[in-house]
């Protein structure tokens, strides 16, 4: 049971993503039909130990060989028109001249130290929350929705401990499952992607222009 997610707009900062102005759009009723999506891939999933509720399936737990649930929460797909990722003028210049995130610089960026939300690249969906980052914003524009895993903060305060704990090895395999992003807090407009596909499109522009006089 995926849930959709809608954002008017979409942005983050120096590898931050947020997820504003979001609806509810539709669930996916049995964990037959996200199976028979393969999006994202169930069973992959569950080689890494994902648990499914069978009555909520878009709902998951991973445990611990104790039987205590490390980390818990539920997928949702997120539309998002831009994705802002605050930086440096030279950094966001070479990216948008690439038109986006190369798959070879996910790789690298996904050997990095952790951040809140684990290794990734983080952006936001609000244009401005997040400038402190840098004087220059790169903005991403995805050309599908994201299917992004967002941990239980609220009630599980072990899940934010869990992905941090994540391994290059192991976001590699959550993007190959189907996974895009991880949702950074509760009620986020800031996503950790970790997957170089959405973060494509991509156009640069100085802080000025975005928070004054910008039209995204």
């Amino acid at each position: 049971m995926l849930l959709a997610v809608q954002t008017a707009h979409a942005g983050p900062s120096c590898k931050l993503v947020h997820n504003k102005k979001s609806k509810i759009q539709y669930p996916l009723e049995k964990l037959a039909a996200l199976k028979k999506s393969n999006f994202p891939d169930v069973k992959k999933l569950e080689a890494l130990g994902f648990k499914f509720d069978g009555e909520k399936p878009n709902q998951f737990s991973v445990y611990d060989r104790s039987g205590r649930a490390i980390l818990s929460g539920s997928f949702i797909k997120v539309s998002a028109r831009h994705l802002y990722h605050w930086n440096d003028a030279e950094s966001t210049q070479i990216w948008a001249e690439r038109g986006g995130i190369e798959k070879w610089e996910m790789q690298e960026t996904l050997k990095e130290p952790a951040q809140n939300s684990g290794r990734g690249f983080y952006v936001s969906t609000d244009k401005s929350d997040s400038n402190y980052y840098g004087g220059s914003v790169v903005i991403f524009r995805p050309q599908h929705e994201l299917v992004i895993l967002a941990p239980d903060y609220y009630n599980n305060y072990l899940s934010g401990d869990t992905v941090r704990s994540y391994s290059t090895k192991q976001m590699t395999s959550l993007a190959e499952a189907g996974i895009d992003g991880i949702r950074s807090g509760i009620n986020s407009n800031w996503y950790n992607i970790i997957k170089h596909e959405p973060l494509i499109r991509a156009t640069h522009h100085e802080k000025d222009y975005i928070l004054n006089d910008g039209i995204y």
